[in-house]
């Protein structure tokens, strides 16, 4: 029972950590597949020979002990797994939190969008729940989390006249908004997180091709297609300033007028499955993200 489950947590681990980790090389999480793999089952091997000797001769003491040795041996492994999680977890809400940490920092200069990446962080993880297992099996949760938090982070390059201004961009500064995503790109490049910077790059892109930086639908990766929406219902279905928010209802339906032009049909499809009460549980989540984090202001 303990090997049986300690193979069940050692897969679901892997496979959380090949999810989450960046820039790993594939050679080394091989040898660690295969080192682990073959000491679980050198333990069930084992059992199966102390079983069958115990089975066809009198029993004698020295199986006792061997039986033991493996018992514990079990429970060793079992431990070290358990570690193994508890270590994992520690580190992932660590990296979480410093990224939630970069992202304060940078709304906390915009002053009509505060807590919107979480908000659209948030969405993105719902909407992953209701695609369909052939695109799920496409997407890792985690780094299409990371990239939906981390989306805006190129408005630090942003000059703050800019971010804060309250009538409309005229074009030079609508230009200069333009950039963000590219300086995202340029910020995420540098670091661990370089493979989901494209994701980040193409966020404001359209599938008509008539996005931020024209760039034809065949090239957008479908993560920043769901990043694009979810960002787009962000905007519609949260306050600001200028403006109180619109229902879900009403959000969706404004959706679908780009049904085809600025949006993912197909992705958009599923999104608009998603139940309105899950939609207001994460709104309501984000209002409490919002008090929590922004009282100081």
């Amino acid at each position: 029972i303990f090997m049986f489950l300690s193979i069940i947590g050692f897969h679901r681990l892997m496979k959380r950590c090949k999810d989450e980790t960046y820039k790993v090389d594939a050679g080394k999480k091989k040898i660690v597949y295969l080192a682990c793999l073959c000491m679980m089952y050198a333990f069930l091997l084992g059992y199966a020979v102390v079983a069958g000797v115990v089975s066809m001769e009198v029993f004698q003491p020295v199986y006792l002990v061997v039986a033991l040795i493996f018992f514990f041996g079990a429970i060793f492994v079992a431990a070290m797994v358990y570690a193994l999680w508890i270590m994992n977890d520690s580190l992932s809400k660590k990296n979480i939190e410093l990224m939630e940490l970069l992202v304060t920092s940078i709304e906390m200069k915009d002053l009509y969008t505060k807590g919107h990446s979480r908000h659209v962080c948030d969405i993105v993880v719902l909407f992953y729940d209701y695609l369909p297992s052939k695109l799920r099996a496409r997407i890792s949760p985690a780094k299409v989390r990371d990239a939906a938090l981390l989306h805006d982070i190129g408005k630090i390059g942003i000059p703050d006249a800019i971010l804060n201004k309250p009538g409309a961009l005229d074009a030079k500064e609508w230009e200069t908004m333009k950039l963000h995503p590219e300086n995202g790109k340029f910020i995420l490049a540098k670091t661990a997180f370089e493979e989901i910077s494209d994701w980040v790059y193409y966020h404001h892109e359209r599938v008509d091709g008539k996005g931020y930086y024209g760039v034809a639908a065949e090239n957008i990766p479908i993560e920043a297609r769901m990043i694009c929406i979810a960002d787009a219902f962000s905007a519609l279905n949260t306050d600001r300033v200028y403006r109180k928010r619109f229902s879900c209802q009403r959000t969706i339906e404004i959706l679908s007028e780009a049904d085809g032009t600025q949006f993912d049909s197909e992705l958009l499809m599923y999104f608009k499955k998603i139940p309105h009460e899950d939609f207001e549980r994460v709104y309501e989540k984000h209002k409490q993200d919002c008090a929590d984090i922004f009282t100081v202001l």
